[in-house]
This record gives C-alpha cells, sequence and structure tokens, in this order.
C-alpha cells in the first residue's frame, strides 16, 4: 500500500470534532501489512479534528514510513512512547491465548497513561483482542473505548458468503455481541460492509456499529497508452495485473494452469508487482526453466512497489486479478480496481467473490478450475462493453474509499457516540 492522500474535495467536515482537546490513546503494537497506515490515518484525523493523541507502539514499528512521519512530524498535539520489544506477541500463539495475552498488553499501556487519563482508548486493529474484550470486559476499566474490526467471519453463511465453516462460528458471534453490549464500548467500527448488513435488523447492536470505508489513495488519472510506454508493455496486448504480497494465496500458480490451456487467449499478459516469497519464487524459477514460452507472458515487479509505479500498473493493465485460493476475507486490491475503474477477475469465495457479485465489478470463478478461469478471461476480454460496465461498476462502489471519506466516517462515528452519551 502507498502513502495515503487526502483528497481535497473529500475531508472532514467542520464541526464533527465535537470537543477540542479530546484526549485518546491509541494503540498499535505493529506496523506491518496495513496497520501503520491505518495508524497514521486515523491519528492525522484525530488531530485535524482537535483532540490530543497519545500513541503507543512498538519499538519495531517505530521504522516504518507512516509510524515515523508520525513520530518525526514535531506536533504539539501527539504523543508517541515506543514500548520494549519484548512485549511483541508472535502470531503462532493459538487464537484465545494471543487474544488474552493482547488484552493484557493493552490494560498495561492504559495503566502507563498515568494522570493524563484518556477520555477514549482507540484500538485501529481491534482483532487483536476483540473476542477478548467480549470474553472478560474492556481492559480500559471506565475509559470509553473504539476500534476497527477488520476480519470477523462467523456471519458469513448467514449472508450467502462461501467460506470454509468454522465450530468457533457460534461463540464468536457471542463473543461480540457481548463486545457491543459493553456498557463502556463507545463505537465498533468495520470495514465489511456485510457485517453491517448482518445486524441491520438488531436495533441496539446497529447503534454501536459503525461502517468506515477501507481507504486507498486515487494517483492523478494516467491513460492506458502512456502508462505502458513507461513500463515498457506492448500496446496490443490484454494484461492482468496481480499486485500485492506474491503468496500461494494470490493464486498465480491456478493462473498459469489456466494459461496452459488451448482455449485461454494467447494475447493475455500477466504483470505480477509486489515482493515475492520464497515458495513462489521456487515456483516461478521452475517455470522459467520449464516452459520459457508461458514465463515469457509474465512481467514481474518484484519487491516494494513505489507509489509511482503503483499508479502505472493499474493505469497500465485491462482487469486486476483477485483470483485468491482459501481466502476468505475482504480485499484492498478489489477496492484499488474499483478505485482506479478496472473490472476485476475474482474467485467466487469469502468477502471477495460477495462483493464482486453483488456490484458487478466483474467476473468470478474458482480458481483451481483451470476451465472455469480460462471461460472468465474470455467473457470478459471478449466484452468490451461489460468491462466497461464492470469498471463504473467499481468507481461507484468504491467512491467513499478515500482517505477523507474514510477520516470523515470515524470522527463522526466517534462524535455520534459521545452525543449519545451524554443525552
Amino acid at each position: 500500500m502507498s502513502a495515503l492522500q487526502a483528497d481535497a474535495t473529500d475531508t472532514i467536515p467542520p464541526g464533527t470534532g465535537h470537543e477540542s482537546g479530546r484526549r485518546v490513546l491509541v494503540l498499535e503494537p505493529r506496523s506491518d501489512g496495513h496497520r501503520g497506515y491505518y495508524l497514521q490515518w486515523s491519528v492525522e484525523a484525530m488531530r485535524a479534528a482537535g483532540w490530543l493523541v497519545h500513541v503507543m507502539t512498538l519499538q519495531s514499528a517505530l521504522a516504518h514510513p507512516a509510524v515515523a512521519k508520525l513520530r518525526d512530524g514535531a506536533d504539539p498535539g501527539l504523543e508517541v512512547t515506543a514500548l520494549d520489544d519484548a512485549e511483541a506477541i508472535p502470531d503462532a500463539t493459538p487464537l484465545f491465548r494471543r487474544e488474552f495475552r493482547y488484552w493484557s498488553l493493552f490494560r498495561k499501556c492504559h495503566s502507563l497513561a498515568g494522570r493524563q487519563r484518556p477520555d477514549l482508548v482507540f484500538i485501529p486493529y481491534l482483532d487483536y483482542c476483540l473476542y477478548m474484550i467480549g470474553l472478560l470486559g474492556s481492559p480500559f476499566g471506565a475509559t470509553p473505548w473504539s476500534g476497527i474490526a477488520m476480519r470477523p467471519s462467523f456471519h458469513y453463511p448467514r449472508m450467502g458468503i462461501a467460506a470454509r465453516p468454522s465450530r468457533l462460528d457460534g461463540v464468536k458471534r457471542r463473543l461480540l455481541l457481548r463486545a457491543l453490549n459493553n456498557r463502556t464500548l463507545a463505537m465498533l467500527f468495520s470495514i465489511d460492509e456485510a457485517l453491517i448488513d448482518y445486524f441491520a435488523a438488531d436495533a441496539d447492536s446497529r447503534r454501536r456499529l459503525s461502517f468506515v470505508p477501507e481507504p486507498f489513495d486515487l494517483a492523478a488519472p494516467m491513460r492506458r497508452g502512456d502508462a505502458r510506454e513507461r513500463l515498457n508493455l506492448k500496446p496490443d496486448k490484454w494484461y492482468l495485473l496481480v499486485f500485492g504480497a506474491i503468496s500461494h494465496r494470490k493464486g498465480l500458480r491456478e493462473l498459469t494452469n489456466a494459461m496452459r490451456l488451448e482455449r485461454f487467449p494467447g494475447d493475455v499478459e500477466v504483470l505480477v508487482a509486489g515482493v515475492v516469497d520464497q515458495d513462489m519464487s521456487l515456483f516461478l524459477d521452475r517455470l522459467r526453466q520449464e516452459q520459457p514460452r508461458l514465463y515469457a507472458r509474465l512481467h514481474l515487479f518484484s519487491g516494494f512497489v513505489s507509489s509511482g509505479t503503483e499508479a502505472q500498473l493499474f493505469a497500465a493493465c485491462d482487469a486486476v486479478w483477485l483470483g485468491y485460493v482459501d481466502h476468505f476475507a475482504a480485499s484492498g486490491v478489489l477496492v484499488q480496481a474499483g478505485r482506479a475503474a478496472r473490472p476485476v477477475m475474482a474467485c467466487d469465495a469469502g468477502l471477495i467473490g460477495w462483493q464482486t457479485r453483488r456490484h458487478r465489478l466483474g467476473r468470478t470463478f474458482d480458481p483451481k478450475d483451470a476451465d472455469g478461469v480460462a471461460a472468465a478471461v474470455n467473457a470478459l476480454k471478449g466484452d468490451p462493453r461489460l468491462s466497461a460496465e464492470c469498471a463504473e461498476n467499481g468507481q461507484r462502489t468504491f467512491a467513499k474509499n478515500s482517505l477523507g471519506g474514510a477520516q470523515a466516517a470515524l470522527i463522526s462515528g466517534l462524535g455520534h457516540s459521545r452525543e449519545e452519551k451524554t443525552r
């Protein structure tokens, strides 16, 4: 993800800050993935609203560009405290044990805030301990708390979202309901429109649950031909973009399997952009040695992708690949595709498939079915009218997924919760 830029026409509305000088403790121990940028834009929104912000993170997170920008900004209303990396909690820790450790860490952070008790504790990535809060209550005593839930999935079956069932779905549902009913909860935010719809009929829960659009910057428009020229791509090919962390879950192996079929169009080539993990590096090396002609149809942009190159890639491609394998959560790349007005080739499972079908963003298929992948590519490539319609649908669907839109939704939701409590 590139550094975010606020759209000039989409900013925090005047008057949504409510109380200038409101003290907020923001807890984000990590900066990997999207965490550093979520921390950055949420803190910048709070400062724009006139709130005083104290960020607590781990020492290792300070090197992230987004966190470094906050730390080095010389803003008197913003304080950043680094905790010892010994507090880090491994991802491999079993779910509820890991959540308990984060719950305990956050309770410690709250106590470290000292005499200047915050008016609100905010956790940008609330999935650290969302279910443990439901089980044990808030770790922040009487202090109001809030955060963004990214990954709840227990509601998928009820919403018609294809996903691998979990025996813990019922438990997670009950725990999330308990968290929603916690007396000190200010507002629970979610980036998942399906979760909002799931609770739509429950007035009490819905009142304390608010949608915040996942933000992505929108680069200045670039002509496809110009972008291809800058990337040394051919003007007469049909390019499919595979973007992000390139692991087996991206479905690149499945895409190349489909490309071997005679019915797969020969003028389709693939742009592979992002950090490639070891497993996929080995796969690509084998492909280069064993099937050089197929490998020649892949264009690798391996490693960190700068914001400038990212904009060129989305402008240059004809469609964006989202044929992910065993991935059921939301995808920021789907949002980027919509913002860039590009149709998608998407897996039929999980939130990606659900959103693609619901908003008519492209074609869906089982990525493990090579014939199905080839048919979907032919259908989208062979129908420019359909492709254009899907691109327009994406732009409309994700029009609010700007930095300013996300910040306004966050501050408005927190301000609304403040008003509710003072009535």
